[in-house]
């Protein structure tokens, strides 16, 4: 994939930058974004009021995998039905390694949790997002059984 940012001055003049990103490297895009912001800025002569990357040595806020899990899906698959393997694959493909049993168990307990609708049997299970909006905030505690 190739970023081009091209910037035309008011007097007819024009600076341009281009940069590569690798589709699987989720840190080299960080990267790329970083210096796209920068080459911006100077451009533009505007500095940002708040830092890309927070504060904290760049690490991002600490999230449970279900929620990673849970906003991956948001994003990745809104629409239709899908498996755990499909979820399993695209996951490592954006984030890191996961077993298809981890992806498995969280996929049937926002099931439970009344967050996906379930069809299928064991060996050929497929998910998708339960009636009505995709949730937006932070995953749903199941009730207690009596």
């Amino acid at each position: 994939m190739r970023l081009r940012i091209e910037v035309a001055g008011s007097g007819g003049s024009r600076e341009a930058r281009e940069y590569d990103l690798a589709d699987d490297n989720l840190s080299e895009k960080h990267r790329v974004l970083e210096k796209a912001l920068e080459f911006l800025e100077s451009s533009l002569s505007i500095t940002r009021r708040e830092p890309l990357a927070p504060p904290e040595g760049g690490r991002l806020p600490s999230v449970t995998l279900r929620e990673s899990l849970e906003g991956f899906l948001r994003v990745e698959f809104h629409g239709g039905w899908f498996t755990s393997l499909q979820v399993k694959r695209r996951f490592e493909q954006v984030h890191h390694r996961v077993t298809l049993s981890t992806v498995s168990t969280y996929l049937s307990r926002m099931h439970r949790d009344g967050l996906l609708e379930r069809q299928g049997n064991r060996r050929q299970r497929e998910y998708r997002w339960a009636a009505g909006p995709i949730p937006q905030g932070p995953p749903v505690a199941a009730e207690p059984k009596p």
